[in-house]
């Protein structure tokens, strides 16, 4: 919580349970009702309203920060530090290979902690920090031959949710090459595919955003169909773009402290006047 603090921001903390101090046991169902727990004191103790909270959530705390975000849908934002897609990759990525089956049946029963479909659920401003040293939440991708941050697969999943005729078959490849890339490679690729196109692609959001006059975060459904009649080369922009909107980067291990710099309000299509690419 230290971070938010020094930001400026009043902060609302709570422990999982079974943790440190905390009552209780370590289960999902007893983490959502703390959680919720603590957001219904927020607004009816101390008189937040949703639209006033913003959600901040490291490592597992992405799981009951996405179900806030699903259940509480006029949420100001979600921020998610260091946080995986999906438990059951992770889960199977450390338990031997002949216990498969066993290990998806009690991660899916018992442990499902499935972050990007909860998320998926929310259609307010998002903001993920990836942490392009970290250790606990790699896995394996055999097709890819690479090590691979579960962070890269849940902003996949999100932007194909949110954007499906920009994020697609045709596009992933970009992002993957992107998200797998080099601080070096990257910045190539950024100069290639963004470049002096800020403009053009903030305009491609607003003509459609005006055209389905909206006017407000909250008027806002996702899916959006933005980029149906867009080229592929637009649609590759788009999607760069879109990915240095919704993550940033810092260089630190999974247990680093959050930089306060890095502690903004997530960007969201119709508050894209308010962040520069960086």
């Amino acid at each position: 919580m230290a971070t938010p603090i020094r930001a400026g921001y009043s902060v609302l903390g709570w422990n999982h349970p079974g943790f440190g101090c905390s009552t209780g046991e370590p289960m999902p169902t007893q983490e959502l009702h703390a959680v919720d727990a603590m957001m219904q004191y927020a607004t009816k103790h101390m008189h937040f309203s949703e639209r006033e909270v913003m959600v901040f959530a490291w490592s597992i705390g992405g799981f009951p920060a996405a179900w806030l975000a699903a259940t509480y849908p006029s949420l100001r934002g979600v921020l998610l530090d260091a946080t995986f897609d999906d438990l059951l990759p992770l889960a199977l990525a450390r338990m031997p290979k002949p216990l498969g089956g066993l290990v998806t049946r009690v991660v899916r029963h018992y442990l499902n902690l499935n972050v990007a479909e909860l998320l998926c659920r929310y259609d307010g401003p998002v903001l993920l920090i990836r942490r392009t040293l970290d250790e606990i939440i790699a896995t394996e991708d055999l097709e890819l031959n690479a090590i691979i941050n579960r962070g890269d697969y849940l902003l996949k999943r999100l932007l194909l949710h949110r954007y499906p005729n920009v994020v697609n078959g045709e596009t992933l490849p970009l992002l993957d090459k992107w998200l797998r890339s080099s601080r070096h490679d990257r910045a190539a690729l950024d100069s290639r595919f963004l470049g002096e196109q800020e403009d053009r692609l903030i305009q491609t959001l607003d003509e459609y955003l005006v055209q389905c006059s909206v006017s407000s975060p909250y008027d806002i459904s996702f899916p959006l169909p933005v980029g149906a009649n867009c080229d592929l080369t637009t649609r590759q922009h788009l999607t760069l773009y879109l990915a240095h909107l919704h993550m940033k980067d810092i260089e630190a291990t999974h247990c680093t402290p959050l930089p306060v710099e890095l502690f903004r309000h997530p960007w969201h299509p119709i508050r894209y006047s308010d962040v520069a690419l960086g």
